[in-house]
């Protein structure tokens, strides 16, 4: 079995391999951050922060499934997944640390939260390439925007909820996603794990969702056989 060590040099010999340009700090987050060590199943997410993403050429060896450049309110980025041995390393290559403008996403805050949080493992930390002290001052000043219309989107989330006769997981997914959010920026949480995983960063949060699907008269059991 590979040491954390080993497995990061390797991660970070094998982006070095792949990549043409200046590469600022590698960064690991999501999922391995929940017991230090790849989960069985998952992934391995890293940040690759590089000092212009229009002069970084990536050689696609060993892509798997996802080839992608991406514009949206949270900035360019490229993404890549590659194989390393027997991991899948899910890649994601910035240059700058944009403010989303899509406050019913928590895109913002995970992304603030996996800076913080994140495992460097080459080069420099994310909190001071982007610096993010800086952009947790700044949220002050959009927070509670972000919280109104969260907050006005879950009200008629649930009022639909109350009329329609058939309830979809999906709109019972919707309101989990946007009730997370709400309790996120509400407690000035900076998530970096994902609503997947809402228990670990809201404790009880299973509970407080359970007494929001009872308000609209939905009730949801789920069992093994």
């Amino acid at each position: 079995m590979q040491s954390d060590f080993e497995l990061h040099s390797a991660i970070s010999e094998k982006i070095s391999n792949i990549t043409s340009g200046e590469v600022n700090g590698v960064t690991i987050i999501g999922s391995y951050l929940i017991n230090n060590c790849p989960r069985n199943g998952s992934d391995i997410d890293l940040i690759v922060a590089v000092d212009n993403l229009e002069n970084t050429e990536l050689y696609k060896k060993d892509v798997i499934y996802k080839d992608n450049e991406i514009v949206d309110s949270m900035g360019r980025r490229k993404e890549l997944n590659v194989n390393l041995g027997g991991y899948v390393l899910d890649l994601t290559y910035i240059d700058s640390f944009n403010t989303p403008n899509n406050p019913i996403n928590d895109n913002y805050e995970n992304a603030i939260g996996s800076a913080l949080m994140g495992k460097t493992i080459s080069g420099e930390r994310m909190i001071d390439i982007f610096e993010i002290s800086k952009k947790i001052d700044r949220y002050v000043d959009i927070r509670v925007d972000r919280l109104e219309v969260v907050s006005q989107k879950i009200e008629h989330a649930k009022d639909k909820l109350k009329t329609i006769d058939q309830v979809s997981l999906k709109s019972v997914y919707d309101l989990n996603r946007l009730v997370f959010i709400r309790e996120c920026i509400g407690r000035k949480i900076f998530n970096h794990l994902g609503d997947k995983y809402a228990d670990l960063i809201i404790p009880s949060f299973s509970e407080l969702f359970r007494e929001e699907l009872e308000e609209c008269g939905v009730e949801i059991k789920i069992s093994k056989r």
